[in-house]
């Protein structure tokens, strides 16, 4: 360790290549090296699916963006391109936010000379230095990711992610709001849980208890807003269907819009998916409802997030991309809209904060 010096680095690659959430989550690892390495280029390896969350981020110089299905399904000769790609940049060194051996290998064979990482019990294949993690030490992914960090020397700059919205498209977020008479609207994200090659609706509250709370919320005079990505408008449609007073977004606005009506939102509702570390990284104040993944590695920190998680004996049952063959869903399905109800309430009341950061 003592011949790694993070300050002689010139290009860093960080490698964080899947799923929106776990890249929002990475957001202080992009800070503290920023702050920590200010002479430094750092580019950021990530799908297409997941980069737009690190757009219009100051702390990355670019983002190194590769088609997720073509490096799944092209084989050796995919693989092989990959690597000459990066190979020609040169890094001086990566950090490698996965604790999977597979995308350890993918970056030793780009010829990257110091790689630091997630090991396991001890161990980390393909990694030059890693932070030590075992069954008592797994803690919060954020904290997990910080901790290759401290590994080299790099203090951290704090555990807030987040996400910086242009301004035009603030500003547009807001008319669209303002145009439908919602402008501080209580968003509900009912679809989400599914990246390429992974679909988790294991992870979904019922679109029935979704709806039975859009008419609630209705009821006492809040305006209601649905949210997410075209792949999603089945799942709203299901909402839409039983009430047809909310006001359905789904699929018509681009990610940083998106995060403009989470930041007028007087609160937002989800699972456990890329929308609620979208609306943790700007500040809304959120209701997160969990089941069979854990809150304790998941949850995001924040005075204005308010947990929902039943504990049934048989969750948190997510393990490394899995989930067991389950009939019932009990964790999700026995949270009931008049408890969701009490906790955006609850959300509801406590002060506004300055949320979310203008690009």
């Amino acid at each position: 360790m003592s011949a790694i010096d993070p300050a002689s680095w010139r290009r860093l690659l960080v490698v964080k290549m899947f799923a929106m959430g776990d890249v929002l989550n990475a957001t202080p690892v992009f800070r503290a090296l920023r702050r920590a390495l200010p002479a430094c280029r750092i580019e950021l390896l990530v799908g297409q699916w997941s980069a737009g969350a690190a757009a219009g981020n100051p702390n990355i110089d670019e983002a190194v963006v590769f088609n997720d299905a073509e490096l799944r399904s092209r084989g050796i000769g995919g693989i092989w391109r990959f690597v000459r790609r990066l190979r020609g940049r040169r890094y001086d060194a990566a950090i490698i936010l996965h604790r999977a051996v597979r995308v350890n290998a993918l970056i030793a064979a780009c010829g990257v000379p110091v790689r630091a990482g997630i090991g396991w019990n001890g161990r980390g294949p393909f990694l030059t230095c890693h932070a030590y993690e075992g069954p008592e030490t797994a803690g919060h992914e954020m904290r997990r990711y910080l901790n290759v960090l401290s590994v080299l020397g790099i203090p951290d700059a704090g555990e807030e992610m987040e996400f910086f919205v242009p301004a035009a498209d603030s500003l547009a977020a807001e008319r669209i709001l303002e145009e439908n008479g919602a402008e501080r609207p209580v968003v509900l994200c009912p679809g989400g849980a599914s990246n390429p090659g992974e679909e988790m609706p294991t992870r979904r509250w019922p679109v029935s208890h979704y709806a039975e709370l859009a008419r609630r919320l209705l009821a006492e005079g809040e305006r209601v807003v649905i949210l997410g990505g075209a792949g999603d408008a089945p799942i709203a449609r299901g909402i839409v269907e039983r009430e047809r007073r909310v006001l359905d977004l789904t699929g018509r606005l681009p990610l940083s819009q998106t995060a403009g009506v989470m930041k007028k939102a007087a609160a937002v509702v989800t699972h456990d998916s890329g929308p609620l570390h979208l609306a943790a990284a700007v500040g809304a104040p959120l209701v997160a409802l969990f089941g069979p993944t854990d809150p304790r590695i998941k949850f995001p920190p924040g005075d204005r997030s308010r947990l929902v998680y039943r504990g049934e004996p048989c969750s948190p049952c997510y393990d490394r991309g899995r989930f067991p063959a389950c009939s019932h869903q009990r964790c999700l399905a026995l949270v009931t809209p008049d408890q969701v109800m009490e906790d955006v309430a609850q959300v509801m009341s406590r002060p506004a904060v300055v949320s979310g950061k203008t690009a």
